[in-house]
């Protein structure tokens, strides 16, 4: 079976568990409206359901229709190429001044996976790259994260914005510190899939359709910012379920 049919499978199977769950929880939310509690109890055990099931239902992928659907699928067939040219440029020294990285030594993509410890905070990231990198003259390897974006149109207008983020290293240690990506969901996406695989240095790779890289961010995030960030993530658990 393909990887694209396993994925459809998965897809397919969360959406059956995302509806039970979602019926069991307007179930409770019937019991408890029904019950003669006082209306501000009723109304606090409400609100606590309405959180609880709005939090289940992010944690399920809905199905993408149409023209997003197409997008989505080009950007992922779009993957192994841009890698390649990632390691490509690696390989030839182009990133050695950017994050002292000289080599991509290989490349895995993981899948689905849940946080060690802490399996409701999932991630899929698009790949983790084995590197060699270069520190006062000692080459050390390291894991990098690897997320990409691939614009479908690139307007020279946008082109220009994009170049704005020039490949260079961003030392993140407050999200408020430095706005190293436009997009206020690819900041979160950045700091999420730190956060799951315990990574602290991220590539983040813009490339088109061909597989060409406009431009990439290495970015290396604070374990003090990631440790505040799983403590909300954890917080918002524990509301949600208490």
């Amino acid at each position: 079976m393909c990887t694209c049919s396993k994925y459809r499978l998965k897809v397919k199977q969360q959406n059956k568990e995302m509806t039970l769950i979602k019926h069991q929880l307007e179930l409770e939310a019937d019991e408890n409206q029904s019950t003669n509690l006082p209306r501000d109890i009723n109304t606090e055990i409400n609100g606590k359901k309405e959180i609880k099931r709005k939090l289940m239902l992010q944690s399920f992928q809905s199905n993408f229709k149409g023209a997003r659907k197409n997008v989505c699928l080009i950007g992922h067939k779009n993957e192994p190429k841009v890698i390649q040219n990632f390691a490509r440029d690696a390989n030839e020294g182009k990133l050695s001044t950017i994050a002292s990285i000289n080599k991509v030594v290989a490349v895995f993509t993981t899948g689905l996976v849940g946080k060690k410890g802490l399996l409701y905070i999932k991630d899929s990231i698009d790949a983790l790259a084995v590197v060699q990198t270069t520190d006062n003259n000692n080459d050390e390897l390291e894991i990098w994260g690897v997320e990409i974006k691939t614009r479908v149109r690139v307007s020279t207008k946008e082109y220009n914005k994009e170049k704005e983020f020039q490949s260079r290293l961003l030392n993140i240690t407050d999200l408020d510190e430095k706005l190293y990506r436009r997009k206020l969901s690819e900041r979160t996406q950045i700091l999420h899939h730190s956060y799951v695989y315990n990574l602290t240095k991220i590539m983040f790779i813009v490339a088109d359709v061909n597989g060409k890289i406009i431009h990439g961010n290495a970015v290396k995030l604070s374990e003090n910012l990631l440790r505040d960030y799983g403590e909300c993530l954890k917080a918002m658990y524990g509301d949600a379920l208490s």
